[in-house]
């Protein structure tokens, strides 16, 4: 139920507060804080999510998981895989800066 409140009495305060955060690709500079009362009941709810048990167990899991022997073979793999993808590239382009011959200049007379 909404109740009626006198405009004239109540003080604005600013909505949105400018937050400076770092400069990356995936996002603008500059994010501005949303300071309405909805958005603290939000972000609240949010960090209740966040701390529950189901989420702990799931990021116990998770950890579990990244550790798991399979997982660092993968990664060893996937290092020796790059590894060796970089040395062809360093080969092939060195063949090609060998082969290359500088246009020669035509003689002036």
């Amino acid at each position: 139920m909404n109740a009626h409140v006198d405009r004239s009495r109540v003080t604005k305060t600013p909505e949105v507060t400018p937050k400076v955060v770092p400069i990356s690709r995936a996002e603008p500079t500059i994010q501005f804080k949303d300071n309405r009362p909805e958005a603290f009941v939000q972000e609240e709810v949010q960090e209740m999510a966040n701390n529950s048990p189901q989420v702990r167990q799931l990021r116990a899991f998770q950890e579990m998981a990244d550790q798991s022997p399979q997982v660092i073979q993968i990664g060893v793999v996937q290092a020796q895989a790059n590894q060796s993808l970089q040395a062809n590239h360093t080969t092939v382009l060195q063949a090609m800066a060998n082969d290359y011959v500088a246009p020669q200049k035509p003689i002036q007379k």
